[in-house]
């Protein structure tokens, strides 16, 4: 359930500094910003037992407050059910955001049932300032996906720990109609981590909000 730490951290603010800070991203891996301090930081409150997940808006809260710090990422960070919640977030205030927005929600994660901004034309705008976080409901073929094919259709949700999952919006194809997603899954996973999602099926069923960060 650290998707969100993985994705606003380690994948969104690293590139963030790679494109705002002209910092390298060399073999040392001494520029990745740790999705094992955000978890840390986030309050208990904001974070589900058993490391089974929190929000974006509590990781971009925390990220814009304290920020967070640099370290290479070793498998001795890695957070199990006995460190998720007995862990100390270091923080880094040289290393904040300046600010965040939702740009675009589905009408099933509005107040009054009633989609905002979910069109391609409005992300697109978006992702040519800068990569976007993005909750998804995913299905089962997006599970399993292993391919550089457009994923055009899903099940209606995939009955999981990962039925809600956070990911990187990076880029778009108009020859593919299709946009391009960044996932925490390693390289086995999809198109060597990444995945192509068709335009409709995004806005219409896939996507559930679109997150705009300033560094």
């Amino acid at each position: 359930g650290t998707c969100v730490a993985w994705s606003v951290s380690y994948c969104l603010k690293t590139t963030l500094n790679k494109i705002n800070k002209k910092w390298p991203l060399d073999n040392s891996n001494l520029y990745l910003c740790s999705p094992v301090d955000l978890w840390f930081l986030l309050h208990s409150e904001d974070k589900a037992p058993r490391c089974d997940g929190t929000t974006i808006k509590s990781a971009l809260t925390v990220l814009k407050e304290k920020g967070v710090s640099v370290m290479l990422y070793m498998s001795s960070e890695k957070l199990t059910y006995n460190t998720c919640d007995t862990g100390v977030g270091k923080g880094d205030r040289s290393n904040c955001i300046s600010n965040y927005s939702i740009v675009a929600y589905s009408a099933e994660e509005s107040m009054n049932g009633r989609a905002f901004g979910m069109s391609v034309e409005n992300i697109k705008h978006y992702l040519s300032l800068a990569p976007l976080v993005i909750s998804a409901r995913l299905g089962e073929r997006f599970m399993n996906w292993k391919s550089d094919a457009v994923l055009r259709s899903d099940s209606r949700k995939y009955e999981g720990q990962d039925a809600y999952h956070a990911m990187i919006l990076v880029g778009y194809d108009d020859n593919r109609h299709a946009f391009r997603v960044r996932n925490s899954w390693g390289t086995g996973w999809g198109d060597s981590g990444s995945i192509w999602v068709d335009y409709d099926f995004f806005v219409n069923q896939f996507c559930l909000s679109v997150w705009f960060v300033e560094n």
